[in-house]
């Protein structure tokens, strides 16, 4: 078991820790810019947005994306519907 520091704020000045040549994602059901910034900022190389089984709406996940801008991270979508327009609208959203 790895020690952790005793203050609980140093885990912020450490992104995600990760082997060399892993990458590693998290999903995203909560309709929250707020908390994909956090998470793109924490060290993650992507994040996927499931509109799939959540109740993220297309603006939101627009939104969701501009948050991601200028971090490392990816955004991914899971889209809700597999329509072409709703595909063409979450593809142009970055």
């Amino acid at each position: 078991m790895q020690n952790s520091p005793s203050n609980p704020s140093a885990y912020l000045s450490n992104p995600l820790q990760k082997p060399h040549g892993v990458k590693v994602g998290i999903g995203v059901t909560s309709p929250s810019p707020e908390l994909v910034q956090m998470l793109a900022h924490a060290g993650f190389d992507y994040i996927l947005i499931d509109m799939e089984h959540g109740p993220i709406s297309i603006e939101t996940a627009y939104r969701m994306v501009t948050a991601m801008i200028g971090t490392p991270a990816e955004p991914w979508i899971r889209r809700s519907s597999s329509h072409w327009t709703r595909v063409r609208r979450a593809s142009s959203s970055r």
